[in-house]
């Protein structure tokens, strides 16, 4: 009985909402649909609106939560790992250029060798010797730098042994 009381109420609100008699019966049903149009699927509004305020506060805790872990690991974490890394950033030039230059001394002392030019060999062999003890001191701080006293003692107490090339022969001479 209720809901035909409604019923009545909204033909009753719908047909005072006419302005004439000459309009069309599709203008009257658009006018009755528009009087209750907003009771249809409201409580789905509703829920639609309390999901999206939902979405809306998850994502605003999900960016305070990513900023927070942003600038704990940025500031606290990593700040100390950063600067680490451009010193051996720094470190690894001087490595990467007595590498190299190595390794070209080691081929002009070969070519001097198959030329049998013992001035260039023994000169080549200084600056070699040179180079090499440059290489491993670098070599030295750049591990001591990252690891500390464990590598230090390796690099302490070995002894490390090379071999070069005899001058017009084919053949070796170990190098202490």
């Amino acid at each position: 009985e209720a809901e035909s009381e409604e019923a009545q109420r909204l033909e009753q609100q719908a047909a005072s909402t006419a302005t004439s008699d000459t309009e069309s019966a599709r203008q009257a049903a658009a006018k009755y649909l528009q009087s209750w149009s907003h009771v249809i699927m409201a409580s789905e509004g509703r829920s639609l609106r309390t999901l999206t305020v939902r979405v809306q506060g998850l994502l605003l805790l999900l960016a305070v939560l990513a900023s927070g872990g942003y600038f704990f690991t940025s500031f606290y974490l990593f700040r100390d790992v950063a600067k680490k890394n451009i010193l051996l950033i720094d470190y690894t030039g001087l490595f990467r250029a007595y590498s190299i230059s190595s390794c070209f001394l080691l081929r002009n002392r070969m070519l001097a060798a198959n030329r049998n030019d013992t001035a260039a060999l023994a000169g080549a062999e200084t600056t070699l010797a040179t180079i090499a003890e440059r290489l491993r001191e670098q070599h030295k701080s750049n591990y001591e730098a990252v690891s500390g006293d464990s590598l230090r003692a390796y690099y302490d107490e070995a002894t490390l042994s090379a071999w070069s090339p005899v001058p017009g022969d084919s053949e070796w001479r170990l190098v202490v």
